[in-house]
């Protein structure tokens, strides 16, 4: 019998022991699988970027009913124009958006750009493709560029506060509607304070996904952006739902948006010229603002602008080479003689006949007004 107890007692230590050392093993395989998520997470950032020492590090234990912590980046200076604000490159870079009135619920198109010396081909997806006919949030427009860019000013404005979620960093924007309503549309009241939760629910649900994407580390990668900004959380007074004193939204900036600003990949805009353009010339005023920020002039064919801006749909678009023309037409008397985020400059755009007789071609030139330097 005492043989017995001590059998059983001996049996009991070996199973604690072996649930010890369980134990560590499993929290050594949330540590590892912590720092691959953190490691994830910096992907976008050079190798020697000072963040990836600040990131590497453990996350701060949050206690319950404690707020997450809040960190200040680096290098994000507002600019002195205030005018003016900082976006992340790749929204100016990539033909994101589209025209307002479009019908499309995806855009998928192709891009054919050079990495290190060699051509690559980069293919953009947006708006969810397993979306039934006719259900979605259909894709990415002028309006939800316009909101971006407000978010990226006012994130600005606030200091450039990040927030660490799962190991990666996120830009975070608190405000009120009246801020909002007032940063994207110079005033509030009326149907803009629906129009701007519509906007903001659709940026964090219309998916992105592109191939060879060039990252703020100039490695090409393939990602797949479930939206621009995420854990948008919207929050009223319910004694007084018109309340706008506290901040009524709280939403964090995508990672590669966030990514962006931390490594300095940005383009200034001139967000007050861009606020009097509507339509075709909304969506292209940032993307010649940045062709014309490192080069004196560049063109387009009218027929590859209709399909990087979404216009595939509209079958007289592609077909006849002067509906395109009469069309962006249009689009010349809202961009000609627009300033220019570059200092000084103005913008000269016009069309052109291609020379192979196919087609026209807008020619955007930036021109030094008189009396600067």
């Amino acid at each position: 019998m005492t043989d017995m107890k001590q059998n059983n007692a001996e049996y009991e230590a070996e199973v604690a022991r072996l649930e010890s050392e369980l134990a560590k093993v499993r929290k050594e395989e949330g540590r590892i699988n912590s720092l691959l998520e953190r490691e994830k997470g910096m992907s976008f950032l050079s190798k020697d970027s000072p963040l990836r020492e600040k990131m590497a590090q453990p996350d701060t234990p949050i206690e319950e009913n404690h707020k997450p912590l809040i960190c200040e980046p680096v290098s994000l200076n507002r600019p002195g124009n205030e005018s003016h604000t900082q976006v992340a490159l790749p929204l100016v870079r990539n033909w994101l958006f589209a025209p307002e009135r479009t019908s499309q619920r995806t855009r998928q198109f192709e891009n054919n750009i050079t990495h290190k010396g060699k051509p690559v081909t980069q293919t953009l997806t947006i708006g969810d493709t397993a979306a039934a006919e006719g259900k979605g949030y259909g894709v990415l427009t002028e309006s939800h560029q316009k909101v971006i860019f407000a978010l990226q000013k006012l994130w600005l404005e606030q200091g450039g506060k990040v927030v660490r979620v799962e190991g990666i960093l996120h830009g975070t924007v608190k405000a009120s509607s009246h801020t909002l309503e007032k940063a994207m549309f110079g005033s509030f009241g009326g149907k803009n304070r629906k129009k701007i939760r519509s906007r903001i629910q659709e940026l964090n649900s219309i998916p992105v996904k592109i191939t060879n994407y060039v990252g703020p580390d100039g490695e090409l990668y393939n990602l797949d952006i479930s939206g621009l900004i995420g854990g948008a959380v919207f929050g009223e007074k319910k004694s007084d739902p018109k309340q706008l004193a506290f901040p009524w939204v709280s939403l964090l900036l995508s990672a590669p948006i966030t990514a962006a600003f931390l490594a300095e990949k940005i383009k200034l805009l001139d967000t007050s010229t861009l606020s009097e353009l509507s339509g075709k010339a909304a969506v292209l005023y940032p993307k010649i603002d940045y062709y014309l920020s490192t080069h004196r002039q560049t063109e387009m064919r009218l027929l590859d602008l209709a399909e990087k801006i979404g216009l595939t749909h509209n079958k007289q678009y592609m077909r006849q080479k002067n509906y395109r023309r009469i069309k962006f037409e249009e689009v010349i008397e809202q961009l000609d003689a627009r300033p220019l985020s570059k200092e000084g400059h103005l913008l000269g755009v016009w069309l052109e006949e291609t020379k192979d007789g196919q087609d026209f071609k807008l020619v955007a030139r930036r021109f030094l007004i008189e009396g600067c330097s």
